[in-house]
């Protein structure tokens, strides 16, 4: 079994999970725009289940936001 987290900080939360079948990928300050770019990562982990917990970020107006 493996499971992607994506997401932003709420996901990314204090530490990283110590449990080898869940990767991790959220990163504190991003949005749905930086998870597309992880689309070939996924790939390669080839999970299970992605689970994905975007919308605090996304909400607020960053016109020069890079993600």
């Amino acid at each position: 079994m493996k499971i992607v987290l994506l997401g932003d900080s709420i996901t990314q939360g204090i530490g990283k999970l110590k449990i080898n079948y869940i990767h991790n990928l959220a990163l504190t300050g991003t949005t749905v725009k930086y998870a597309m770019g992880l689309l070939e990562k996924i790939q390669e982990i080839s999970p299970n289940i992605v689970i994905i917990t975007y919308g605090t970020v996304d909400l607020q107006v960053r016109p020069n936001s890079e993600y």
